[in-house]
């Protein structure tokens, strides 16, 4: 039987937003940012199709007609507008034993603090696995309910974001997290 998977859009100041969520649990399993709701449905589609491919079953997404996301739909939004959220119901669907340890340590970095890449890196017990870190957090499948844009460089500087620094820097701004940015060096 097929994973039965339904998605809504969500709107905000700083971005719009897929969502994605088990129709069985209305847990959150995707996220994807953007501003075109063509696109962001296209790579959300491309995502799980290669998420599925690996895990050798098969999914079916359907639009949310019911309405039963909205919660989830609301507090995402809150979270786009740059507010902060107490939990999103979410779960995984994928990753590496390495990635879900990276993405736990992220759900624990409060609302307007930062962290680093290496500083993960030495809580997860693997110290020179920074870049490892950094690659776990862009493969992120939640953003900011795993909070990935708080976690920056050992420098000071932003880091990566796979949806812009312009936009990781924004959100932390929003968060009163002045941090310095890429253009500014």
């Amino acid at each position: 039987m097929p994973e039965e998977l339904v998605f809504t859009f969500a709107r905000g100041q700083l971005a719009d937003a897929i969502l994605v969520a088990r129709k069985c649990t209305s847990c959150l399993v995707f996220v994807n940012l953007g501003s075109d709701r063509d696109t962001m449905l296209s790579e959300i589609e491309r995502c799980l199709n290669r998420i599925f491919r690996r895990l050798r079953t098969k999914y079916v997404l359907e639009q949310d007609t019911l309405k039963d996301l909205s919660n989830i739909r609301e507090s995402f939004e809150n979270l786009l507008n740059g507010y902060s959220e107490n939990h999103i119901c979410s779960e995984y669907l994928y990753g590496t034993n390495f990635q879900r340890a990276v993405w736990e340590q992220l759900i624990k970095i409060p609302w307007g603090k930062t962290t680093t890449y290496k500083q993960i890196a030495i809580e997860l017990g693997t110290p020179r696995s920074f870049r490892a870190v950094a690659n776990a957090c862009g493969a992120n499948p939640l953003p900011l309910v795993i909070p990935c844009h708080r976690v920056i460089g050992s420098s000071g500087s932003l880091g990566g974001f796979k949806w812009s620094l312009l936009l990781k820097h924004q959100l932390l701004s929003r968060e009163g997290k002045v941090v310095e940015s890429q253009s500014s060096r």
